[in-house]
């Protein structure tokens, strides 16, 4: 991933959760028409998220609507320590918990779908594990689990899978504005709130040599 911004990338948990989300809402119907075709099913049987609600971050895995399910949820928090390079700034990895909540109207179905949930939610990640470039490696570190929502209910069944992805850099101390207040910094836009310009464009100049005939003395 590149960045013209003269701050440089300023990542953290909302942009790697934005990431995961939008390339799930990209593949994850593909993945579950592919379940479909594999498993002999008929088109249509994995039903799939109704509406963009239905892909979001959050905390844990409880803060969903029937309306909107099934849901996919990403829970995202930075582990391990921070990897500082010399030239490059800071990397840090992120685990991302992707679950699906089901519902339906009997135990049985519930469980099928919600664990076909959770091995498209494994290809999908794991065979796109880029998200559109802000991770330099992905790794699974538990496969998908099934566990009831609500035990005493029995119907809403949740499939939980658990990633580690490696951002290569969230924030690089070596660039940025240089400079006591934003004012001052000649990349300042004019206000406040205005961005700042991007970095000159270096442009090589155009040289004309002329050439001396060399004599002999």
């Amino acid at each position: 991933m590149t960045y013209s911004s003269i701050f440089g990338p300023l990542v953290g948990v909302p942009q790697v959760s934005a990431a995961a989300l939008t390339m799930l809402q990209t593949w994850l119907p593909t993945y579950l028409w592919e379940i479909e075709r594999a498993n002999v099913l008929v088109r249509g049987t994995i039903p799939h998220p109704p509406t963009p609600e239905s892909f979001r971050a959050d905390r844990d895995f409880l803060g969903w609507q029937q309306d909107e399910c099934p849901t996919v949820i990403a829970v995202v928090n930075p582990t391990g320590e921070t990897e500082r390079s010399a030239s490059a700034g800071y990397s840090q990895w992120f685990e991302i918990q992707i679950g699906a909540v089901v519902i339906d109207e009997t135990e049985e179905t519930a469980e099928l779908i919600a664990g076909y949930y959770g091995t498209a939610i494994q290809g999908a990640i794991l065979q796109n594990g880029s998200l559109g470039g802000i991770s330099q490696r992905t790794e699974m570190t538990s496969a998908p689990r099934l566990e009831f929502q609500d035990p005493d209910e029995r119907l809403g069944l949740q499939a939980a899978a658990t990633f580690e992805v490696l951002v290569p850099m969230i924030v690089n101390d070596r660039i940025g504005p240089d400079a006591p207040t934003p004012a001052q910094s000649s990349q300042y836009g004019g206000a406040p709130s205005a961005p700042f310009n991007d970095w000159p464009t270096v442009r090589t100049p155009g040289l004309q040599v002329q050439a001396e005939p060399i004599t002999q003395e």
